[in-house]
């Protein structure tokens, strides 16, 4: 039994590949024309002003406003997320040329390294986790044996396409935030802008 503990709490401190070779990535310049470009004209034209600005307060308006985005995006879709669980418009989007990057805290990202593996595998697609923590044997312990460093996540929440238009705000990408869940209700805020 002893020996058994040992061989689980060994595995659990299985370290992270820290310098796996990753691919330079950089934001794309807005896009000069196309339908989110267009939106960005019009609402600014004449205002003097150089970004808009609208609140979210309602869950289904805020995922009606990210898939309508995900659509239309012609060139980027750049996403920062605490909390993501699958979301097939951004795969859709990837398929239709679109470059969709994700940066995910590792804490809770539900999906499996595998899954994660087969996504970044996607031409259009690049997947990278904040702050990885080992996940084999007893994932916990990870933070009772290097806490400073497990402890340390990105809470940042962004959707941004085509250079044109973001969504920044409280939200993750989860039924439960999006009022599609009756057992589990958030209420966040985000903003929506443009320019």
């Amino acid at each position: 039994a002893g020996l058994g503990l040992v061989l689980v709490v060994v595995s659990a401190c299985s370290s992270v590949p820290f310098d796996a070779p990753r691919m330079e990535s950089f934001q794309h310049p807005p896009t000069s024309a196309g339908k989110l470009a267009e939106l960005s004209e019009h609402y600014l034209a004449g205002s003097g002003e150089h970004t808009g600005v609208y609140e979210i307060e309602d869950g289904t308006e805020a995922l009606d406003i990210r898939l309508e985005l995900a659509e239309r995006a012609q060139a980027t879709i750049d996403a920062q997320y605490f909390l993501i669980k699958p979301d097939a418009s951004l795969l859709r989007a990837a398929d239709r040329g679109v470059r969709v990057r994700l940066l995910l805290d590792d804490v809770f990202t539900t999906a499996k390294d595998e899954g994660l593996a087969m996504l970044n595998a996607h031409p259009n697609v690049q997947v990278r986790l904040f702050n990885p923590v080992a996940r084999g044997g007893i994932s916990s312990l990870n933070f009772l044996l290097d806490f400073s460093r497990a402890n340390r996540r990105m809470h940042n929440k962004s959707f941004t396409v085509d250079g044109h238009v973001t969504i920044i705000g409280g939200r993750n990408i989860a039924a439960e935030y999006f009022d599609m869940n009756e057992d589990v209700h958030f209420w966040d805020f985000e903003l929506f802008c443009f320019g």
